[in-house]
């Protein structure tokens, strides 16, 4: 009998918080990322463990695709991580290192990640 009474209370605290008009069942709430400007296509991810420091280090290779090509920034969520660089890898072989910076961290969305596009990145690069 408890069980039945705490699953109709919950029930009905999901259908109280949620708001009908304005959600979109498409969407990703819980990201910063800009995926309606880039898609990620492939990652590659190379990493070191190190069980005695407890970290891990190494890189990751993101291959994406421009879908708007007046998109300035590409936008990456993180969590507590550190990142000494980034750089873009052109179609033509030519590599370009990229500005970027940490955003402002969210409780549960963890730091967004913003990632200056280079001049001449476009969706056929």
């Amino acid at each position: 009998m408890l069980r039945n009474s705490l699953l109709i209370i919950f029930s009905l605290t999901l259908i109280s918080c949620g708001e009908k008009d304005n959600y979109d069942p498409a969407h990703d709430y819980f990201t910063f990322a800009n995926t309606d400007q880039f898609v990620t296509r492939h990652i590659a991810l190379d990493l070191d463990v190190d069980f005695a420091e407890k970290t891990l280090s190494g890189s990751v290779v993101l291959d994406m695709t421009v879908l708007d090509a007046e998109a300035d920034h590409i936008i990456l969520d993180t969590r507590d991580i550190a990142v000494s660089n980034v750089v873009f890898h052109r179609a033509d072989g030519d590599t370009e290192t990229a500005t970027f910076e940490m955003g402002e961290a969210h409780e549960s969305k963890g730091t967004p990640l913003l990632i200056s596009v280079p001049a001449g990145i476009d969706s056929e690069s």
